[in-house]
This record gives C-alpha cells, sequence and structure tokens, in this order.
C-alpha cells in the first residue's frame, strides 16, 4: 500500500497527538488523584483536630466541675443541705465560684442521690455510687448542646468523698474557640437528634466545613496550568510537524517531480536553460544539483 507524504505527515502527526492526549489524560488522573489524597488527608487531620477539641473540652468542664466541688460552700450544703434550694436559687450562681457561660449546677450525696427533691432541668436525678459518670452531652431546646461534667466532693480532711456535683456547660462555644489548621470554625454545627451521647460519640453529630487553605489552592492551580501547557505543547508540536514535513519536504519532492516530469515529456524544456533552484533541505538539495548536472549534459 502506498502513501503520499502528505497522508504520512497526517498521520504522524496524529500519532503524536494522541500519545500526547493519552500522556495528558495520565497527567490529569494524576493530578485528580493527589486532590483526592489531598482532601482526604485533609479531612482526616480536620477529624483529628476536632477529638483533640472535643478532648479539650472534656478536660474543661471536669476542670470547672472540680473547681466548684473544692468549694467549701459546696460542702457545707452536702453536710447540711436544709437550706439547699435557697442557697442554689440565690448563692450558687452568683458567686462567681462558676465560669459564667456556666448553665446550672447540682450536688448530691454520697450515695448520689440529689439534694433537690425537683426534677432539675438536664441533670439525672441520682448517680451510681462510688461511680462518677463520664462527661456527656444533651440536646437542650433552650440553650443548645450541653456538656454534662461531674466531680467528687472531697471531706475537709481529704479522707472520703462525702458527695458529687454535676455541671452543665454549652458544647458549642468550646468547639468553636478552639484552635483549628484544616476546619472552619464558623461552620461547625451540631445535629444530635437524640437527647443525650457520650462526648466521644458527639463527634459523628458535628458537621462542618474544610478550611482552603492559600497553599492547597495554588498547588491546584499549578497541577492544572501543568497539565494544561502539556497539551497546549503537544498540539503546537503535532502542527508543526505537519507543517514542517508538508511545506518542508512534501513540496520540494513535488518540484523534483514536475521538473522531471517537464524532461521526460517536452524535449524543448531541456535547453530552456530552467534548472531547480536551491532546496532548503540538504539532501533534496543533493538531488536537485545532480539533476540540474545531468540536464547540462544533456
Amino acid at each position: 500500500m502506498k502513501v503520499s507524504l502528505k497522508v504520512y505527515a497526517l498521520t504522524l502527526s496524529l500519532i503524536i497527538l494522541l500519545i500526547s492526549i493519552i500522556f495528558g489524560h495520565y497527567i490529569y488522573l494524576q493530578i485528580q488523584n493527589a486532590q483526592i489524597k489531598l482532601s482526604q488527608w485533609k479531612q482526616n487531620t480536620a477529624q483529628e483536630e476536632l477529638i483533640k477539641a472535643i478532648e479539650s473540652a472534656r478536660k474543661y468542664t471536669i476542670n470547672v466541675a472540680t473547681d466548684f466541688a473544692e468549694w467549701d460552700e459546696v460542702r457545707q450544703q452536702i453536710i447540711n443541705p436544709v437550706f439547699y434550694p435557697y442557697w442554689r436559687d440565690q448563692r450558687m450562681m452568683s458567686s462567681q465560684k462558676l465560669p459564667n457561660e456556666t448553665i446550672s449546677a447540682n450536688l448530691y450525696t454520697s450515695d448520689g442521690d440529689s439534694l433537690s427533691s425537683l426534677n432539675i432541668l438536664n441533670f439525672p436525678s441520682s448517680l451510681e455510687s462510688r461511680n462518677i459518670p463520664e462527661p456527656y452531652v444533651i440536646n437542650d431546646k433552650s440553650n443548645g448542646p450541653l456538656i454534662i461534667s461531674f466531680a467528687p466532693v472531697i471531706s475537709p480532711g481529704g479522707q472520703s468523698v462525702i458527695g458529687y456535683v454535676a455541671v452543665s456547660y454549652p458544647y458549642m462555644p468550646l468547639l468553636v474557640n478552639h484552635p483549628y489548621q484544616h476546619l472552619k470554625e464558623d461552620s461547625i454545627n451540631f445535629s444530635l437528634q437524640l437527647s443525650k451521647t457520650s462526648l466521644p460519640e458527639s463527634k459523628d453529630y458535628i458537621v462542618y466545613e474544610l478550611d482552603e487553605d492559600e497553599s492547597s489552592a495554588v498547588v491546584k492551580s499549578i497541577l492544572n496550568i501543568i497539565g494544561i501547557a502539556v497539551l497546549t505543547a503537544s498540539l503546537i508540536i503535532a502542527i508543526l510537524l505537519y507543517v514542517l514535513l508538508n511545506y518542508g519536504v512534501q513540496k520540494p519532492l513535488q518540484l523534483l517531480i514536475r521538473h522531471i516530469n517537464m524532461l521526460r515529456k517536452n524535449p524543448d524544456f531541456l535547453n530552456s536553460g530552467q534548472f531547480i533552484k536551491q532546496l532548503h533541505i540538504h539532501e533534496l538539495n543533493d538531488v536537485a544539483l545532480a539533476l540540474n548536472a545531468y540536464q547540462e549534459e544533456l
């Protein structure tokens, strides 16, 4: 099967272009894979940051409950709870012994019974003796998600546990005010549908957005530019190759073929003095010189 040089040049250019497209597609897939891995890494890092924020909230609220449990008036109320309802309503929250953000607090005896006979909002009516509950989260309609933390009340001599305290504290401010690098703190939202969950499991009900840092955006932009540049360069090379083969090789060959045909078909052309001018391709120019010399000899 014979093909023209023009078809050969076009085929070769298309092959180069096809190879470039395949290579560009491979680069694009690698870029996409890198972006997916980067996104997954940021997601995992943000999740780790959230877990640290939850642990920080746990420690903070336990410290709040522990400091509150060391207040002498708390010990006095547990030992003699006659005036507890009045003390709780008039003295407890206004004493500055609890942070201003604290929602409420409650006291329990050493047996875990609440000092208040009323159903105190958000607090359990009794605790298991000698088993301090871990902090947990409740979904309060008025105040949003709250952390309930507990601490033992130790006797003045430090010899025994005479009771317990429970403190309710807003959960969201503790999460939002925690320092993050890959998580938008202002996007944190709590979607707990249950009335209560443990503090570690509360992460499953927290939604947030990832923080798009400038370095990731720059890397993504650079990778996209590289991919586009490779495809563009490949297209330009294919076009240039076709043009060079078409005009640099095919045209001179056609000129040689026409000259030979004129010599063969028209005897008068032999003495016309028309010779092939210098060609830019060295090998083709040698052919032209040889043909011109042969014409002169004839």
